[in-house]
């Protein structure tokens, strides 16, 4: 179980824009160019984007705002800081949501989002690997509820 400590504030970018733009720079050489500089897309919904970055880089923003901003005038791109979390085994975070949600986590990788020990959460799992997120505010919540079942 991670501790306290390992539940931190996770550096974000939040996009707001037309489905059809996010859909087509996303295919295209953006979704390539953000795995180059160590950022992973989460789609939250049609027009929602949350982007994990390290550091929320200048680079990441940038290959943003080319691709996305300079086709939808009206997108929102704004630095996050409404999610903290904590990565943790995937094997682990699979009982957890069992133990404690009524639903489970599809099988392979991807991002979930649902209510687990009594507080919304998403969860991205790749590989053996799982990021357990929570809304800022109530990330306290989070640690203490990370129990895994035996």
């Amino acid at each position: 179980m991670p501790g306290p400590e390992a539940v931190a504030v996770i550096p974000a970018l939040r996009v707001v824009a037309d489905p059809v733009v996010l859909d087509g720079a996303l295919a295209w050489a953006l979704g390539a160019r953000l795995a180059d500089l160590g950022a992973r897309v989460l789609r939250l919904a049609p027009d929602d984007l949350l982007v994990l970055s390290p550091g929320a880089g200048g680079g990441v923003l940038g290959a943003l705002q080319e691709e996305i901003a300079g086709v939808d005038h009206h997108a929102i791109l704004a630095t996050e800081a409404g999610f903290a979390g904590a990565w943790c085994f995937a094997g682990d975070v699979r009982r957890w949501v069992a133990a404690n949600a009524d639903w489970l986590l599809p099988a392979g990788d991807g991002l979930s989002q649902g209510q687990v020990a009594g507080l919304p959460v998403k969860i991205l799992v790749d590989g053996d690997d799982a990021l357990v997120l929570a809304p800022t505010p109530i990330a306290h919540e989070l640690a203490p509820r990370l129990e895994w079942p035996a």
